[in-house]
């Protein structure tokens, strides 16, 4: 206080401009640092975080649009399948990837992922599996056993059947008798379940179905038995129907061997290679893909939950600090109006009342006394104040004294104003004039003539 005292007005005044302005500067400077950390956040958010999240998505988008691409690949064998297969790699898992690894890379290092080498080599796998699988759908060596049923089977099946009903042709074209006519019925009979027999073991092979395999199985026994009846009257045969029967007994032994290698085959895992890669290979690899980017998705909500918490966290600091500078940017603006009022206001009051009071009653002798630094601009102003009154109660007479010589003078005296008043008419004259004290001022001095 004995510090601020000693200061000039100026000084104050200036220190007052120079303590609002710090304090309008602590206002904008909190404020710019809040909401620098806002747009820092937001950046995060709109940079990295986001795109990150974005991106991801997208990949996993493209690795299920090229899977489904690829099982209409299998299922139907249309080329435009694959055009979409490869679309999806384009479009969406390449751009992805790399936006996803530029991203990262730029992003801090507690926004980026963990592992992308072992992205990258997942997204490798995938589209290598899918590459393979592609390549062999539509191929016989996709089914081993349908394969073998076309190649070696089928042909055997055909040879088989046609000698059976070449032998029942030559024995119609016969003369009949019991023993013929019983094995016609039983040329009939093997020809019947054999080729019933076939017609399981096809569908058994499309379907996988059991009791497609059990219904092969009883219809081969069941010609097997058949099959050996006609061996026993093959004695009622012709040399040309026994080669042809012989003809029928080698390709029989050959098919019963292939048809327990195609049943075996169609029960293995692999029956399907395609459809067995995509199990085994394709699919845990994806997987694992997908769980390597749904983990990124989620890391990327968590941190952009954690940046949203972040700017409201921000922002309802920054309304706080706003609410508090301003109430300290209020006490600081109080203390400083009550300061000027203090030290300027109320000097310049008691400076105008004693000007006054001097003017109306010529009142010199009471000085004006203000508890002001004698140094400031005001203290200056009422010091020379006083000692201009002081100087004119010493060289100056009063009104009073000067009015009692006049009253005293034995010659009368009037003073008129300009425009002929009496102004001030002493004893004196008031007594030549016959008039009573103070009835002569404001009266006109024509007017007073007359009456002598």
């Amino acid at each position: 206080m004995s510090l601020a005292s000693n200061l000039s007005l100026r000084s104050k005044l200036h220190g007052g401009l120079a303590l609002m302005f710090l304090t309008v500067a602590g206002i904008a400077a909190v404020t710019m640092v809040l909401v620098k950390r806002n747009l820092e956040a937001t950046e995060r958010m709109t940079a990295h975080v986001t795109p990150t999240a974005q991106a991801s998505l997208q990949m996993l988008g493209g690795l299920n649009r090229s899977m489904a691409a690829l099982r209409g690949w299998m299922l139907l064998g249309e080329a435009s399948f694959l055009t979409e297969r490869q679309a999806a790699i384009e479009e969406e898992i390449v751009p992805a990837f790399a936006e996803l690894r530029t991203r990262g890379l730029e992003g801090p290092a507690s926004d980026r992922a963990p592992d992308f080498d072992r992205i990258e080599a997942l997204i490798g796998e995938v589209l290598s599996h899918q590459r393979a699988i592609e390549e062999i759908a539509q191929t016989p060596e996709n089914m081993p056993a349908l394969k073998l049923l076309v190649e070696e089977a089928a042909p055997l099946t055909f040879l088989m059947a046609d000698s059976l009903r070449h032998l029942i042709d030559m024995e119609r074209r016969r003369e009949a008798d019991p023993s013929r006519q019983e094995l016609l019925f039983i040329l009939a009979h093997t020809h019947g379940s054999t080729n019933n027999a076939s017609a399981n073991l096809r569908d058994y092979l499309l379907t996988g179905e059991e009791h497609y395999r059990q219904a092969w199985s009883n219809e081969w026994m069941r010609s097997g038995t058949r099959f050996q009846e006609l061996c026993v009257m093959d004695f009622l045969l012709t040399e040309e129907q026994k080669g042809i029967l012989e003809t029928h007994r080698e390709a029989r032994a050959r098919f019963g061997k292939l048809a327990a290698e195609l049943v075996e085959l169609r029960a293995r895992p692999d029956w399907n290679v395609a459809n067995h890669w995509m199990r085994i290979r394709a699919a845990p690899v994806t997987q694992e893909l997908a769980t390597q980017l749904n983990a990124l998705v989620a890391r990327q909500s968590e941190l952009l939950e954690r940046t949203a918490n972040e700017i409201r966290r921000n922002t309802r600091n920054l309304t706080t600090s706003a609410w508090l500078l301003m109430g300290f940017a209020f006490v600081v603006t109080v203390v400083l109006a009550h300061m000027v009022v203090r030290g300027v206001a109320g000097p310049l009051i008691q400076l105008r009342g004693a000007m006054a009071r001097i003017q109306q009653a010529g009142d010199l002798g009471r000085p004006i006394e203000i508890s002001l630094n004698p140094h400031d601009e005001i203290g200056a102003v009422v010091t020379e104040f006083n000692r201009m009154a002081a100087e004119l109660r010493r060289t100056s007479v009063s009104k009073t004294y000067v009015e009692n010589i006049l009253g005293s003078m034995n010659d009368a005296l009037t003073v008129l104003e300009p425009g002929g008043a009496v102004q001030y008419a002493n004893r004196s004259m008031e007594r030549w004039l016959g008039v009573s004290e103070g009835g002569i001022e404001a009266r006109r001095f024509k007017e007073l003539v007359r009456l002598v």
